[in-house]
């Protein structure tokens, strides 16, 4: 059995998998109501794929970026949520429609930030693979 699309290339398959292992950690903070913290899964997440992808294409930036967005759609549940509550509210018929695509507009852009916040951890964690994998020393011969 063959695996179809994005998930059969190496290349996304470590990205969507730490994405999606950063999904449950951030819902449980979301509902803990932690705030600011809400968007410290994906950076771990973007920055062990950096990691992992600091020497081979995709480069680690691109593969955090992409662990991010994936680990962005938690806030889908949100968004969706928000908008089935819209019609309970008694809002004219064009309000709700115009609440209905700002919350869409809205919970787009975060997922957004998510994969920034992503390529941010992918910089790190390229960037601590260089490091550690440079800081190795050859031995001297005399």
């Amino acid at each position: 059995m063959t695996v179809p699309g994005a998930i059969a290339d190496p290349q996304w398959r470590a990205p969507i998998i730490a994405g999606l292992a950063s999904v449950p950690v951030t819902l449980v903070l979301q509902w803990r109501s932690a705030g600011s913290y809400v968007f410290v899964p994906v950076l771990f997440a973007g920055l062990v794929v950096g990691y992992l992808f600091a020497e081979r294409p995709p480069w680690s930036r691109r593969a955090g970026m992409r662990a991010g967005l994936v680990g962005g759609l938690a806030l889908l549940g949100g968004g969706v949520r928000f908008v089935t509550d819209i019609p309970e509210y008694s809002f004219p018929i064009g309000l709700s429609v115009l609440t209905g695509l700002y919350t869409v507009l809205v919970v787009v852009l975060y997922i957004g930030y998510f994969g920034l916040v992503g390529g941010l951890g992918g910089l790190v964690g390229g960037w601590l693979a260089n490091r550690i994998g440079g800081s190795r020393s050859e031995p001297v011969a005399r």
